[in-house]
């Protein structure tokens, strides 16, 4: 059951990424990230190692192991940042983007 907490937690900090990041959906600067070599491929380690960061984001105390209330707590934030993250989007949108369902009568 551990396991599959710490797993299931460790996926969802990864798909949590892309939309942090913001660039097509994220996957372009998550790769990038990723593939620390540059080589345009991502290996099972430089996936690993991006999971270890990841990891290392859950281990808030540094023990080398992540409690409910470390992972709850990291997913507050992540929360947090999306908001904020969505927020300035928002403000960033033109009006010109806003198409009105009917035309305005006048």
């Amino acid at each position: 059951m551990k396991k599959l907490m710490i797993l299931s937690i460790l996926a969802l900090a990864f798909a949590v990424s892309p939309v942090l990041a913001g660039d097509h959906g994220g996957r372009g600067l998550m790769f990038e990230k990723a593939d620390t070599n540059k080589d345009g491929a991502v290996s099972k380690a430089e996936f690993m190692k991006a999971q270890e960061g990841h990891f290392a984001k859950m281990d808030a105390n540094g023990d080398g192991s992540f409690t409910n209330d470390e992972a709850e707590a990291m997913q507050q934030k992540w929360k947090e940042k999306r908001k904020e993250h969505q927020a300035k989007k928002a403000q960033k949108l033109p009006d010109e983007h806003i198409t009105p369902i009917a035309p305005v009568l006048e």
